[in-house]
């Protein structure tokens, strides 16, 4: 691409530390050190009301400031990285709010990246979600669990070398994929 792609990555974890996130944030390493920008909207230092049906299909008019921009934000990203932890088999209420606040004119034909920590269920359900979206997800997928990390600094880190390996595989389909989705301007022949 010519202008670097933006990927917004959002950890469906309200938890501190958190695994999720620590992923997040190893897979926005590998993006960043591969020329993306990327941004991460942190669910608990930018909390989100509960998705008020009123303002469906229309976020941009929603009253809540965070909501705005958080829509603003999905809707000037070229890609996402969804990451969420298992909760009762899915992903968590925190982040389908969060997807529940915009709607398919800030996620169509914008390639998606799925992350999970402790199973795949998530990633299944999520899947299914952002087809309804209109967003492409990529095939490579990223689920971890606890012994692939290690504790530091009141913190995770990613350090399990398999799966630090399929973080570069999974961060360059991502990219090879916002190529592919960008909108280009077609040439209209004139009669």
């Amino acid at each position: 691409m010519r202008n670097s792609p933006s990927v917004l990555m959002i950890a469906g974890s309200i938890r501190r530390p958190s695994y999720t996130r620590a992923l997040i944030r190893a897979v926005g390493e590998v993006l960043e050190r591969n020329g993306a920008d990327v941004c991460e909207w942190d669910l608990v230092k930018n909390p989100l009301p509960i998705a008020d049906p009123e303002y469906d299909g229309i976020p941009h008019e929603y009253p809540d400031d965070n909501v705005r921009l958080f829509a603003k934000m999905v809707e000037q990203a070229n890609a996402f990285v969804l990451g969420s932890p298992v909760y009762h088999n899915s992903y968590t209420g925190v982040l389908k709010n969060a997807l529940d606040l915009v709607g398919d004119p800030q996620f169509e034909n914008k390639p998606v990246g799925l992350v999970a920590h402790k199973g795949v269920q998530p990633l299944d359900h999520l899947r299914i979600v952002m087809r309804s979206l209109g967003a492409p997800v990529i095939t490579a997928q990223i689920a971890t669990l606890r012994d692939h990390y290690t504790g530091r600094e009141g913190d995770y880190q990613l350090n399990d070398a398999r799966v630090l390996q399929r973080v570069e595989l999974f961060a360059q389909e991502l990219l090879e994929w916002v190529e592919r989705f960008a909108v280009r301007e077609i040439p209209v022949p004139i009669r």
